[in-house]
């Protein structure tokens, strides 16, 4: 194979720094630490896309929640209420982030509330010995600690620490 004129072949590239390499085995030399945006950043960052493909849904969710309540002094119509809200709610979120930055923190908050009265509910039954799952998709405390991990934790994260953005 040749090479055209002037076109040098070069092995090893010598960088010209103070490094050595036993500041990269010891550690010296850190890599700067890099942050994964959080599925929060992403939504509520005023993207049409998330706009106009969860922003309708959660509208028509809440609003049939809302206009289906039979009871609302019943526990039963007060999820109803609590749930049909949160659609509201979220699609307000949606469309417009940096005016409604309170209705992302009431949904979240929201979602906490309910993933910590779950895992409260399944902790009576347990202690209580009313059920005993028989599969392992059913309700169960189990479940329920998973669900306050995964939803409820970040939940609050994001209800107390979230910043408007400028």
């Amino acid at each position: 194979m040749t090479r055209p004129a002037g076109v040098e072949c070069v092995d090893e590239v010598d960088i010209d720094d103070d490094r050595t390499d036993e500041d990269h085995a010891q550690g010296a030399i850190e890599a700067p630490p890099v942050v994964p945006p959080t599925f929060a950043d992403g939504l509520f960052t005023g993207s049409r896309f998330f706009f106009w493909t969860l922003g309708p849904i959660s509208a028509f969710a809440g609003l049939s929640l809302l206009l289906t309540i039979d009871d609302p002094w019943s526990l039963a119509g007060a999820l109803r209420m609590l749930l049909g809200a949160c659609g509201l709610l979220f699609a307000l979120a949606l469309a417009s982030p940096r005016r409604s930055g309170c209705a992302a923190r009431a949904v979240s908050a929201t979602v906490f509330v309910l993933c910590a009265g779950y895992v409260v509910d399944e902790w009576l039954q347990y202690r209580s010995g009313a059920r005993q799952p028989t599969n392992p998709g059913a309700a169960s405390l189990e479940q329920a600690i998973r669900a306050f991990m995964v939803f409820g934790l970040p939940s609050l994260w994001f209800t107390l620490r979230r910043r408007p953005r400028q």
